[in-house]
Parts: structure tokens; C-alpha cells; sequence
């Protein structure tokens, strides 16, 4: 008879074979990107000469070689980061200061097709309390996404004429931005796809207390190509529904062709239950600490959904992506090529006074739009999501 080999795991090792649910919940303290500087040029608004970036793209092996698609990707007002405890090589568990699990999520499923995904970081937490006025403007990051496409065009592994640009609530309104028509001589190179997730789109409708404020629900404000699609909670309370609803309404009098704006809901279907941030991951949590100019100190909103929505956003992106991405095959002229050096100048995208008017739409906007939200005492997550 065979004597049975007898083997004991140390400890250590053992832990790594089989982690405890709680730790094999947590995720990898190390993230696929690394930092680079994205230059902004001599005349940036924001004064700034240069901002940090974080850039993800394709391992050695995968399964093109490049010249790769990119995606620049624009971040909240909560930031790219949070503090998150996260598991480290030796299956030791950590609190690191980690890019947003969201972000990293996406950028990730976005590699996984050989996109190379660029973060530009404008500004750390401004959504909190007294923070507002740190916050970069819409129309100043719509600039720096431009200068961040410039900077991933020059790129040899980067296809220039395959630049997409996403954002996310702030970052969604700066992907609006980026849309309106440029007002200054030169030709406007465009992004491939623009695809904005639940952006404030009150800062783009007039309002008839504040006559200041410019009102962009006019077809020849915006670019015709490649067109914004906007992704929405049916039930967010933070940037509502109904507002950019209302913007393109707006558009559709004009046109009812019109690809100006419109929602990225294949078949109609609704992100149902979704609220604001519905995409990221973690269930429905309520969020009391809102700027000062948000409400109440005592008002609430809630954050997160259901995953069917989030899966759908994911699949409905990513589709969006392919098409447009596929669509430019077809011949073109130089808009869509960011390796191409046009006689207006890199600094130029939109005159001084079509900035600052900009800047004070956005500034006119910030307020509820809308009812103010439940007190914090009202506000429950639905069961099933808590």
C-alpha cells in the first residue's frame, strides 16, 4: 500500500488559496493605470500648464497591436478617488487611496476591447459641503478633453481619427460642452462619440428668473456631428430626468431628425429604479453631505440602482462605442483626425466671452432643479437595494 503524501498549507498561502468572503469581496490594491501629464498649452483658461492624467491601455499580448481606439474619460465632482479598503499582493487587506471602483471597472471592460482610456483629473472632491468654488468649470474641462485628445493623437500606438469622450455627472456636462458649436475661426476637430452619464443639463436651458443665462436649446448652438447621447436614472433626483428631457424637446421642435442630443435607451427602455451614479457598484445608498447650495442642510438624494440598469449601461455603451467607431471606415475628411495641427491654433477652441458667459450659465444653474429633495429623515433606499 502507497503511503499518502501529507502537505500543509502555511498560513499565508492558505489564506490567498481560500480567502475569507469578506476579503475576496474587497478588490486588488493595485490598478492597471499609470500616471502621465497632459500638457494644456500656454493659454488655458484654468491658468494651468499642465494637468495629471491616468492612462490604461492594452498588455503586451492582447489582441490588436495597435493602433488602439481611445476613450478620455471625465471624472465627478467627487473626483477619480476614494479611500478604499482593498486587498494587496500578499492577501493582506489595505486602506489605499484607490481610483474610484466605478472608473476602474470601466476602464477595464473598456481595455478588455483594446481602448486605451485616458482620466484626465481636474480637481479632487468638490461635490462635498464649501467646496463648489475649487470645482473646474464645464466648459474649461470640455477644453482640457480636447487637449487631452491632442496629447493621446500624437501617440504613435493611438488611431487619432478613433477618440471618444465620456463623462460622468460634472464630467457628463463638460461632454455637453464640448458639443456646443465653436464660435472662433478654424476648423473644430471632433470627438468620434460623446456619451454623457446623467450631466446637468439645466446649465444648457434657459431660466426666466435669471435672464443672464443663455439658452442653448437652439439647433445651431450645437455640433451636428457626432452628436451627445445621454444616459439617465429614471429616478435620479440629483440631475433629473426631466431636465434633459426638456432640452431635447427643445431640439426636436426644430428637427425631429435631429442627433444634436438625445438618450442612449435602445428600444425605449428606461434605466428603471436607476439613480444618480446608477453605473457604479455598491447598492443604493443615501447621501446627506450636498453642497451648500443644493438644499437644505438636512436634504438627502439617493445614489446607485438596480444591476440591471447597471448592466444595460455597460452593454449600451459599449455598443454605442463599436458603432461609432465602425461608422468612421467610411471615408472622412480631417475632423475627426487629433494628429492634424489646424491653422486656429491649439488654444482657441472658444472665444474669451463665450467661456466666461458659460462659466456664469453653469454658475446660475447650481440650485435645486427642480422640488427640493426629502429631508434626510424621509429618505429610504428601496428594499432589495439597501
Amino acid at each position: 500500500m502507497l503511503a499518502r503524501e501529507t502537505r500543509t498549507l502555511a498560513p499565508l498561502a492558505l489564506l490567498m488559496a481560500f480567502p475569507p468572503p469578506a476579503l475576496a469581496a474587497l478588490p486588488k490594491c493595485e490598478q492597471g493605470y499609470r500616471e502621465v501629464r497632459i500638457p494644456l498649452g500656454e493659454k488655458d483658461p484654468s491658468g494651468k500648464r499642465s494637468i495629471k492624467g491616468y492612462l490604461y491601455s492594452p498588455a503586451p499580448g492582447a489582441k490588436s497591436t495597435g493602433p488602439y481606439k481611445a476613450v478620455v474619460a471625465l471624472h465627478g465632482c467627487n473626483g477619480l478617488y476614494k479611500q478604499t479598503r482593498c486587498i494587496d499582493a500578499d492577501g493582506q487587506e489595505r486602506s489605499r487611496r484607490l481610483l474610484d471602483r466605478r472608473f476602474d471597472v470601466w476602464a477595464t471592460e473598456l481595455v478588455a476591447e483594446d481602448y486605451v482610456v485616458l482620466f484626465p483629473e481636474d480637481f479632487s472632491d468638490t461635490c462635498k459641503k464649501d467646496r463648489k468654488d475649487s470645482r473646474t468649470p464645464a466648459i474649461v474641462r470640455a477644453i482640457h478633453a480636447r487637449r487631452a485628445a491632442e496629447w493621446l493623437g500624437a501617440r504613435a500606438d493611438i488611431d487619432p481619427r478613433r477618440i471618444a469622450l465620456l463623462g460622468w455627472s460634472h464630467g457628463g456636462q463638460a461632454v455637453l460642452s464640448a458639443a456646443l458649436k465653436r464660435n472662433t475661426p478654424g476648423k473644430k476637430t471632433k470627438f468620434t462619440a460623446l456619451i454623457a452619464f446623467y450631466p446637468g443639463c439645466q446649465q444648457f436651458l434657459a431660466d426666466p428668473l435669471k435672464p443672464r443665462k443663455v439658452d442653448h436649446q437652439d439647433l445651431g448652438d450645437w455640433d451636428p456631428e457626432p452628436g451627445v447621447q445621454i444616459l439617465v436614472g429614471e429616478l435620479d433626483d440629483w440631475t433629473p430626468r426631466e431636465r434633459c428631457e426638456k432640452l431635447i424637446a427643445g431640439l426636436d421642435e426644430q428637427d425631429r431628425d435631429q442627433s444634436r442630443i438625445g438618450l442612449l435607451e435602445p428600444g425605449n427602455k428606461l434605466y428603471r429604479g436607476a439613480y444618480h451614479g446608477f453605473d457604479g457598484y455598491g447598492k443604493c445608498v443615501v447621501v446627506t453631505d450636498l453642497p451648500s447650495d443644493r438644499g437644505d442642510s438636512g436634504s438627502a438624494i439617493f445614489m446607485g440602482g438596480p444591476e440591471e440598469a447597471r448592466r444595460d449601461a455597460h452593454s449600451n455603451v459599449k455598443a454605442a462605442l463599436r458603432e461609432a467607431f465602425e461608422d468612421l471606415d467610411r471615408p472622412h475628411d480631417g475632423d475627426y483626425d487629433w494628429s492634424l495641427k489646424h491653422e486656429s491654433g491649439a488654444d482657441e477652441d472658444f472665444s474669451d466671452a463665450f467661456i466666461q458667459q458659460e462659466i456664469l450659465n453653469e454658475e446660475l444653474s447650481e440650485g435645486w432643479w427642480g422640488d427640493l429633495p426629502e429631508p434626510e429623515s424621509l429618505k429610504r433606499c428601496p428594499k432589495g437595494q439597501r
